[in-house]
């Protein structure tokens, strides 16, 4: 009896050790860099930089309705693409809060269709902001505050499009 527990005791060991073997590395096996995520959570930063301007713009006394409305339009565009985009901001960051993971193809999947439909999405919101830009050509404001807002989407798309090359 006492050799049957001993042998068992080997087998679960030696398996155990053939197990942490082929485990995969962490640190060799991330599709995304730590630079990377610096970059997006960079992204939140230069949102929320990007919000508190137009909302403190619109303190601002003396302006008129017609400016008012416009940066009002421009922050719910830009909160309305925010939503949109939170969805996939989670699913290209999930990986850094995943503590065992391989090179794994599915994983390269989901960040790539993560990041293609961000894209989409900022693509879209560039559109927006123009037309909007267009529309409130008159209020020289609003028109600065979009155009920060458009350069907030190309820093964004740029962010984006340099970690697409990993996946």
């Amino acid at each position: 009896m006492r050799a049957s527990r001993f042998g068992k005791m080997m087998r679960a060991a030696l398996l155990g050790l053939l197990l942490l073997g082929t485990w995969p590395d962490p640190g060799q096996a991330r599709v995304l860099e730590d630079k990377d995520f610096e970059r997006i959570s960079e992204i939140k930063a230069l949102f929320l930089n990007l919000t508190g301007d137009i909302a403190r713009s619109l303190q601002v006394a003396g302006i008129s309705a017609g400016e008012i409305d416009c940066m009002k339009r421009t922050l719910q565009d830009l909160a309305q693409a925010s939503d949109e985009l939170g969805s996939y901001e989670y699913l290209i960051t999930i990986e850094s809060q995943m503590d065992d993971y391989g090179d794994d193809r599915a994983l390269k999947d989901i960040l790539q269709y993560a990041v293609a439909k961000a894209l989409d999405i900022l693509e879209t919101e560039r559109k927006h902001m123009d037309q909007l830009s267009d529309q409130c050509s008159r209020f020289p404001l609003s028109v600065a505050k979009t155009r920060q807002a458009v350069q907030f989407i190309d820093a964004t798309t740029a962010i984006l499009n340099s970690i697409r090359p990993r996946l």
